[in-house]
């Protein structure tokens, strides 16, 4: 959980994990559950919060439904190999 008195009104939840031979049990949503009712208890004038994952994380993407989280804001990343990205630019015109 990240807090500060700069923004009173807002927090932020990130990297909630359970390992995977615990995994499907429920633990996720238990646990980001806890940090919000955490959260509320020690900085009551928090109004919102915000968390972040990949689209990807299917789990995380529930737990985040369920516990009332809306999209706010999506990020697209890309990524290419140093090697190919050598291969498409040329450098010898400089």
């Amino acid at each position: 959980m990240f807090y500060s008195e700069a923004k009173p009104t807002q927090a932020r939840v990130a990297r909630t994990g359970v390992r995977r031979e615990f995994q499907g049990r429920g633990l996720g949503k238990y646990l980001k559950a806890t940090m919000m009712l955490d959260m509320h208890n020690h900085y009551p004038d928090v109004e919102v919060v915000d968390t972040n994952n990949f689209n990807r994380n299917l789990p995380m993407l529930s737990i985040n439904d369920r516990l009332g989280f809306k999209l706010f804001e999506q990020y697209v990343f890309h990524k290419i190999s140093v090697h190919d990205l050598a291969a498409k630019v040329d450098l010898s015109s400089r």
